[in-house]
């Protein structure tokens, strides 16, 4: 009796660590699965907020173009104008696509330049490419 009592309680054992380990790797996959869909979630309801931040910095830009191609001012404080723009904007860059992200480190890439060596037209040939890329509605979200 004492034997099948051992052979028993060996048993319940085995199984009892078994369940315990599959137990412990099935939280642990839970526990990162809901991690992401609370990202998913904070996203979300972000997504709103950089929807309309979008629309404001497309209007910001475009009245930039137009002071740049009609009025002719190119100074500092437009340019610092179109950082902070850009600055604003690059909290919501989880919703930028590549070419979206490309063309605002492009855009970022000749602002960062000596005032002197800035060249106008590629700068407003820039600025409408990232403007092209927030009059797409479609956002990225991978």
């Amino acid at each position: 009796m004492k034997e099948l009592w051992n052979d028993t309680n060996n048993w319940l054992n085995c199984y009892g660590g078994l369940i315990s380990t599959i137990s412990l790797f099935l939280s642990i996959f839970i526990y990162i699965k809901t991690g992401q869909i609370k990202s998913n979630i904070k996203n979300l309801l972000n997504h709103d907020n950089y929807k309309r931040r979008r629309n404001q910095a497309k209007k910001k830009l475009e009245g930039v173009l137009e002071s740049i191609e009609k009025d002719n001012i190119f100074d500092d404080k437009l340019l610092g104008e179109i950082n902070r723009e850009i600055a604003a904007l690059e909290h919501f860059s989880v919703f930028f696509d590549k070419k979206t992200k490309k063309n605002i480190k492009l855009l970022k890439k000749q602002l960062n330049q000596n005032y002197e060596l800035i060249e106008k037209h590629n700068l407003i040939i820039t600025i409408n490419k990232v403007i092209g890329d927030f009059e797409v509605k479609e956002t990225y979200l991978g």
